[in-house]
């Protein structure tokens, strides 16, 4: 006695293996770096309405929380003030100003 497989599952595996088959392709032939576009423009909008607003408000947040981190650090010897400025200040202030739009 022979044992068919349904219709309907021979169909989903088939399908499910055709959606496969662009992902394959794509990891195989990756396309050039210089036929991709830069930045999307959803990532662009994204990133200025609502990435770039609470990144301001880590710059604000991190200036206030600097003093009290630095008062902290000082009798630790292993955390240098430059790392302390680096991560309340600099990496904040790149993150707004520095970065282009829709960079992550």
């Amino acid at each position: 006695m022979r044992h068919r497989i349904p219709k309907t599952l021979s169909a989903l595996l088939l399908g499910i293996a055709l959606c496969c088959v662009p992902v394959l392709q794509a990891q195989a032939f990756d396309t050039p770096k210089f036929l991709e576009p830069a930045v999307k423009p959803m990532e662009i909008g994204f990133d200025a309405v609502i990435v770039r607003p609470l990144s301001f408000a880590t710059v604000i947040i991190g200036a206030a929380m600097f003093v009290p981190a630095v008062i902290i650090s000082a009798p630790n010897l292993s955390v240098t003030y430059d790392e302390v400025v680096e991560v309340f200040i600099t990496i904040p202030y790149e993150s707004v100003f520095e970065r282009e739009l829709g960079d992550f």
